[in-house]
């Protein structure tokens, strides 16, 4: 192969395992050659041991292949505009490191090519009592507390060492429990988790893990977006309700759950609470003879006038009763233009920012924050075309994660005209775009990407994007399950922020 590179090369041992074992059965699915590594070998891109994945490109796909492990680059100036996703490299919204290799050594390397999919299992170390499981930003972590409802899971606050090992903030910690081991086995093998025992629960800062009552928003108007978030969830045995237009205008939210999701939809502000027209009422979605197939999982006799400002009003008092609203993508317009979550405005000139579902540098303000837990403090995370926000200075403490590495525009100006700017310290920060196109970038860039924002007695965590794009992006589902995981320290213990 003259072409380069001539390979992607993909460790077994990363931070998920159990993704890269989904990544690389995307590939063979799609008749991509995988091969393993049958011993260690070495190329100017670095030394690799055994049992490293390698995809070569001397195969018949190899631009296929290509399309999906490197990033793309649109160009701005292209005379057509993109209809839909403009990004669509798998390592970036995986998660996963696939580095190119331009050295001709790797044509020698002898690989057992992947005949049937990759599967992973993960151990227990040790009898117990107690058990530690290191955080290392496995997806699997939501359903795994789903598996071990019966058991009580601490989160730790802050990273710690046992011996040599070190773990993280959002390791978990398991006290010694009946039939605990038993569990942890079946767990550790169905989702390639580690558990390792522990005679003493180490000294440190945590918290419990509850899974809460939570609720996914199924409005009439847009049935579609919050189905990807269910197809999700059903796939990982996480339980959930579905709440209708008409049990938002009931109300008593608070009294049944704890988090309730508005996830990403195309309507506006407008739509998303007033829904259908209310001149096609009454308009049933029921099950009939005629149509049998209706009415489910969710059915109503008036599908219209979505949930109304006495539904937005009800959301409102879940909020500042205790409750924690998580709204997704365009959703968030319902809780930050509708007026629920305070102290948070559209950016000015956001309208000029472009991302047609592109991969973008993110850097955690808070790190810190439980959302945080898995990542580094600087990832990078998959955005559509969404509206832009912005915080006063004196809220930017509202801010979890932002776009980008640096302050927004009007900070980054006012320090412009203070102290010299270091040229060199500026250079070294990463470009805002990752993978896929974007302009506007100088705007964006900045800009609130999470939010925590208190509202009385509860949360509203709000996110500038979608991290259940299609089930595409992977890397960012973390940070949907982290809030899930820790909905009751971010409302209770971390309150006073």
């Amino acid at each position: 192969v003259k072409e380069k590179p001539r390979a992607f090369v993909i460790s077994a041992d990363q931070g998920d395992r159990r993704r890269v074992a989904h990544m690389l059965n995307l590939l063979l699915g799609q008749k991509i050659e995988v091969g393993r590594a049958a011993q260690p070998f070495s190329v100017k891109e670095g030394k690799f041991p055994a049992g490293t994945f390698v995809v070569r490109l001397d195969q018949p796909y190899r631009n296929y292949a290509l399309d999906l492990l490197a990033p793309q680059k649109f160009p701005k100036d292209a005379e057509f505009q993109p209809y839909d996703d403009i990004s669509w490299a798998l390592p970036i919204h995986f998660g996963v490191s696939a580095i190119p290799v331009e050295d001709e050594g790797i044509m020698e390397v002898p690989l057992d090519l992947l005949r049937e999919d990759v599967r992973v299992k993960g151990r227990v170390f040790g009898a117990g009592p107690a058990f530690l499981l290191k955080d290392t930003g496995q997806e699997s972590l939501l359903a795994a507390r789903e598996k071990l409802a019966g058991f009580k899971v601490e989160i730790t606050e802050k990273p710690f060492k046992i011996g040599e090992a070190e773990y993280p903030s959002g390791s978990w910690v398991l006290a010694p429990q009946e039939g605990l081991a038993d569990k942890l086995g079946e767990v550790a093998s169905e989702l390639g988790l580690d558990f390792v025992s522990v005679k003493a629960l180490p000294d440190v800062a945590r918290h419990e893990s509850r899974l809460p009552r939570m609720a996914l928003w199924h409005p009439w108007a847009d049935t579609q977006m919050i189905g990807w978030l269910r197809l999700v969830f059903d796939r990982q045995g996480i339980p959930y309700s579905i709440l209708r237009d008409d049990d938002i205008r009931a109300g008593r939210l608070a009294e049944q759950f704890d988090v309730i999701i508005h996830g990403d939809t195309g309507e506006d502000l407008k739509r998303q609470i007033h829904g259908l027209d209310r001149k096609f009422s009454p308009l049933a979605y029921t099950k009939t003879a005629e149509f049998p197939t209706h009415g489910f999982p969710a059915a109503a006799d008036d599908i219209t006038g979505g949930i109304g400002w006495s539904g937005t009003a009800n959301l409102q008092r879940f909020v500042e009763d205790g409750g924690t609203l998580i709204t997704l993508g365009n959703g968030s317009t319902l809780a930050l233009d509708g007026g629920v979550a305070p102290h948070v405005r559209r950016a000015r000139g956001g309208s000029a920012v472009w991302t047609p579902g592109v991969e973008l540098t993110a850097t955690f303000l808070r790190p810190d924050h439980p959302i945080s837990y898995g990542y580094s403090t600087r990832t990078s995370v998959f955005r559509s075309s969404y509206p832009v926000y912005s915080v006063r200075r004196a809220d930017r403490g509202l801010t979890v994660l932002q776009w980008g590495s640096r302050p927004p525009k009007e900070e980054r100006e006012d320090e412009d005209e203070g102290e010299p700017v270091d040229k060199n310290e500026k250079a070294k920060l990463p470009a805002l775009l990752v993978s896929g196109g974007i302009k506007g970038e100088d705007l964006l860039e900045g800009r609130p990407a999470i939010l925590d924002v208190p509202v009385g007695k509860g949360r509203v965590l709000a996110f500038n994007f979608n991290p259940i794009h299609r089930e595409l992006n992977h890397s960012d589902y973390r940070l949907l399950w982290n809030a899930l995981l820790n909905w009751e320290a971010i409302c209770a213990g971390l309150a006073k922020n």
